[in-house]
Parts: C-alpha cells; sequence; structure tokens
C-alpha cells in the first residue's frame, strides 16, 4: 500500500526532491541561455554561443540563412527566429536574432545575408538532396516534439490515477505510474511518429 507523508502529501520525498531538481534545472538553463546567448558573424563565418558551448560554422559550411516563425509562440513572444544551415540539413539558431529582440530584425536579417553572400562569394540557390535532408530534420524534430509531449500528458495523467488509488485503497506504485508510463508513451509515439516523419514536415519546409 502506498505511504502517504505525515503533510498528507500524496507525492513521496524522492518525487518532490525530483520535481524540485527538474523546475531548478528548467530555470537555470532558460537564464544561461538568455545571459550568455549570443551570435558573432566574422570574415571567417558564423559563431553562436549558447548556455555553455560555443559552435562556429565556416563561411564555406553555410548552406543558407532563413526566417522562420515559432509555432508555439506566446502572446507577446518573438514571431521569426533566424537559422543557418548547413550542407548536411543541420540547422543552428541564431542567438538573439529573432523579432522580439532585435528592433529591426528584417533589415538586421537581409544584412546578414548579404553579408554571407560577400564571404561564401556565391548567390544562395537551393539543391533538392540538402532540401530533402531538410525535410528529413524538421520531421524527425517534430516527431522528438510529440513524443515528449505525448510523455507530459501521460505524466500528469497519472497524479488522478494514483489519488483514485490511493482512496480506493488500491496498491499505487508510484515508480511505474510516474516513470515507466510516460517513458513507455514517449517510446511508442517516438516510434510511430519518426516513421511518418514526411507529414509532420512544417509547411513552410514543403515549399519550393
Amino acid at each position: 500500500m502506498f505511504q502517504t507523508s505525515r503533510d498528507g502529501d500524496f507525492m513521496p520525498r524522492w518525487g518532490r526532491a525530483v520535481y524540485v531538481a527538474l523546475m531548478v534545472a528548467i530555470v537555470g538553463w532558460a537564464w544561461l541561455q538568455h545571459a550568455r546567448g549570443r551570435t558573432r558573424v566574422g570574415a571567417d563565418g558564423i559563431t553562436v554561443r549558447g548556455a555553455l558551448r560555443e559552435r562556429h560554422v565556416p563561411w564555406s559550411d553555410i548552406y543558407d540563412i532563413r526566417a522562420e516563425p515559432f509555432r508555439n509562440r506566446r502572446l507577446d513572444g518573438p514571431l521569426l527566429f533566424a537559422y543557418l544551415y548547413r550542407h548536411d540539413g543541420r540547422r543552428t539558431l541564431l542567438r538573439q536574432m529573432d523579432d522580439w529582440q532585435v528592433a529591426d530584425f528584417a533589415a538586421e536579417f537581409e544584412e546578414l545575408r548579404g553579408t554571407a553572400v560577400r564571404h561564401r562569394a556565391t548567390a544562395w540557390e537551393r539543391r533538392p538532396e540538402t532540401e530533402e535532408l531538410i525535410r528529413l530534420r524538421a520531421g524527425r524534430r517534430r516527431a522528438w516534439e510529440h513524443s515528449v509531449t505525448g510523455a507530459l500528458i501521460a505524466l500528469t495523467a497519472m497524479f488522478p490515477v494514483m489519488i483514485v488509488r490511493v482512496v480506493i485503497g488500491a496498491a499505487v506504485h508510484p515508480f511505474l505510474l510516474f516513470v515507466c508510463v510516460p517513458a513507455a508513451v514517449f517510446a511508442v509515439v517516438a516510434v510511430v511518429q519518426r516513421r511518418r516523419w514526411r507529414s509532420l514536415v512544417p509547411a513552410y519546409m514543403c515549399e519550393p
């Protein structure tokens, strides 16, 4: 039988500790991203600094630079983010390059693309094989997002399940409810979604 704590809380001590640690990690990561995030443009390429590390991409490795909408936008949040794409389809978010933190985002974005053209010494042109790699990675990112969302929904649903089982006097297994079930949902959704990645590609990725 699942035992409640002295204050009547149904969540065990280890559960509260994990929850607090998770919240602290999320808040700390978000603060680091905002405090350290930078994008530097130089003669040798673009350097992007994130929360913990820097990534330098030479101009010769850059396939395209695109402004893309943020699908899960808040009412007061940014509409567009700038992304750097490599020839293998990988993309890198250009930190602090969005229409929330840059006053004239359109002008800054066009200036950045102009600088890239000058250093690359070639105009932008789309290649079908690279566009397919970009679509593939976009679909897999969406599959990952759906898997995480499914696991979070399953985790949330386990709280009322636990309460009901406590009320009716049934055995409760917190590890099974809060770890095994969400993990199983994540795995199932991930397998299904990765098999149908093309249907998950954002609309703007399907444009020629």
